[in-house]
């Protein structure tokens, strides 16, 4: 297959051909090189191949954002339930009765951060197979401006071969007119 455009890449898997443009790859891999909040600020058109990716991305972000604001709530009203206790007795006692959902929480905070660290992870791999596709593109395009240079000297080569032994058959021509002519002496 050959590409049309300068700003584009031909990707091939083993059941579907995929086009990405380069310019929206490069926009991607940036994005998600960088915070995983800049992914609301990447703008890739719904019609590209790596929309679905930077949508799922974005899903997973806005999930981690919203469980860690709910905690952050939670946290907030705990305390805002712990500060207008009058009696330190009943603080001992709210605090006894609350440190199950505070170790509850410390283990979603756990998780929380289990989760951010996982999803770094998979942005980072993300970016590494974007990089070694557009790397295997690359290699993919030169081979192919090297068949076709091959290519072009072959038919050459070929049409080169073609005149000289049209030049023999000249020459071969004159030979036997020769020799007709020294047979009939």
């Amino acid at each position: 297959m050959f590409w049309t455009t300068k700003d584009s890449l031909n990707i091939q898997g083993k059941e579907k051909t995929l086009v990405i443009k380069e310019k929206e790859l490069t926009t991607l891999i940036t994005a998600l090189a960088s915070v995983p909040s800049v992914l609301k600020t990447v703008d890739i058109p719904a019609d590209s191949p790596l929309y679905p990716l930077l949508k799922t991305l974005r899903e997973g972000e806005k999930m981690r954002s919203e469980s860690a604001h709910q905690a952050l709530m939670d946290v907030n009203a705990r305390v805002g339930k712990i500060t207008s206790i009058t009696s330190i007795m009943e603080m001992i006692k709210i605090i006894d009765k609350q440190s199950t959902d505070i170790n509850n929480m410390a283990a979603q905070a756990e998780e929380m951060s289990a989760s951010g660290e996982q999803i770094a992870v998979t942005t980072s791999s993300a970016a590494s197979f974007a990089q070694q596709a557009l790397e295997t593109a690359t290699a993919g395009m030169q081979k192919i401006k090297e068949a076709i240079s091959l290519v072009e000297r072959s038919f050459s080569d070929y049409a080169e071969t073609n005149q000289q032994v049209r030049d023999m058959l000249k020459h071969v021509q004159e030979i036997e007119a020769i020799v007709g002519i020294a047979e009939q002496i």
